[in-house]
């Protein structure tokens, strides 16, 4: 279909409570051993190991100090404070000195998890998931059950790029390493559907215990799409945008009719423009699929609705014209192309740019036709 895509509304770190994990280097052995050395050498191994364990059982069973507890207390308190303010490597510092006096403290792994995931990148997303994994286990609550079904949606999303990308480079490569190429992005693939299914019975845990939070919708309903299941996306993304109408009309009507604080006023202004994009969100993948289905009516309500709620959404302009251009309504269609063309940033090449002046070529050859005698 060709259509722009859309990129999700930062998250709110409302939904919160949520360093790298710390290894050394591995022993390097130089020279050849003698088998009898590499026994021993294994036997010394597993050794240290059982010794290694068994301080740690010991020093779990020991209970913490005052001193410990209270620097415990303040480095979670500190943690917390960097996260939902979103300095998330402090948030890591300070979540990691406070592991180092207990281990398995739930609140902590769950602040070192959503931290890590907060950095984007994917080795941050990655040593996320230990810490996720023991925070659920730790609480097992609808907040460590999104959040590991984000770890792990964000996991498949980044290994169906990496598919993608390796069909893409399959293309231009000799038969045979096309093949290999075509046989690595299949493994990756599966691997990536296996991430889906977790995540989606996470989430679905989730939206279970908390119906109307907007993050595990959202979430929610990016997995449901990524595994085809649009009817499932679709009853999904019309709960988020019911609970974002009405949160947006709750915030409204407050800032209407009551007296209040400068501080409380921007805050509430603050969260209507968060609902607001988070709607957007909602109805441009609603849009999304019914494009991709062709079913191009309902896409353009939603897309009118969204231009309705924030003008400056460019993309969408392309986007509403292609479908009402697939409607047969040419004038409506060539309008949202120049507004499109006018506010665009992209490439003059690009296959948006050269889509929507076709379709305005098109309008004003066919005005020009109807002018003449």
């Amino acid at each position: 279909m060709g259509l722009i895509p859309r990129q999700a509304p930062k998250e709110s770190l409302a939904f919160s409570s949520p360093m790298a994990s710390r290894s050394g280097n591995p022993l390097q052995l130089a020279g050849r051993k003698t088998k009898s050395d590499r026994i021993a050498l294994k036997l010394d191994h597993f050794a240290i190991m059982r010794l290694l364990t068994a301080v740690l059982l010991v020093l779990a069973a020991c209970s913490l100090s005052e001193e410990e507890e209270d620097r415990l207390a303040a480095h979670l308190q500190r943690a917390q404070v960097y996260f939902d303010t979103g300095d998330f490597l402090r948030a890591q510092q300070q979540a990691d000195l406070g592991l180092i006096l207990e281990p398995d403290n739930p609140t902590l792994n769950h602040i070192m998890g959503r931290s890590l995931l907060g950095m984007q990148d994917i080795e941050s997303v990655r040593k996320s998931g230990s810490f996720l994994k023991a925070a659920h286990k730790g609480l097992n609550s609808a907040r460590t059950s999104y959040s590991l079904g984000e770890y792990r949606l964000r996991l498949a999303e980044f290994m169906i790029g990496r598919t993608n990308l390796l069909n893409a480079k399959a293309v231009d490569l000799p038969t045979e390493e096309a093949s290999q190429m075509v046989s690595r992005a299949a493994r990756t693939k599966k691997n990536a559907d296996t991430e889906l299914e977790l995540a989606r019975q996470l989430l679905e845990t989730a939206v279970a215990e908390l119906p109307e939070n907007p993050q595990s919708l959202r979430l929610l309903a990016n997995c449901c799409s990524h595994q085809k299941d649009e009817k499932r996306a679709l009853e999904v993304l019309a709960n988020l945008i019911d609970v974002m109408e009405k949160s947006r009309a709750y915030k409204n009507e407050k800032l209407a009719l009551q007296q209040l604080s400068v501080t409380d006023e921007s805050r509430l202004r603050r969260g209507v423009v968060a609902d607001i994009e988070m709607e957007v969100h909602a109805r441009g993948l609603v849009a999304t699929i019914y494009m991709n289905g062709e079913d191009f009516q309902p896409a353009e309500l939603q897309l009118t609705a969204i231009l309705n709620l924030n003008p400056s959404v460019d993309s969408e302009y392309y986007n509403r014209g292609l479908c009402r251009y697939q409607l047969g309504r040419l004038g409506e269609a060539a309008s949202d192309m120049r507004t499109f063309l006018g506010r665009t940033s992209l490439e003059f090449s690009s296959a948006p740019v050269t889509r929507a002046l076709t379709i305005v070529g098109e309008y004003e050859a066919l005005q020009k036709a109807g002018s003449q005698p």
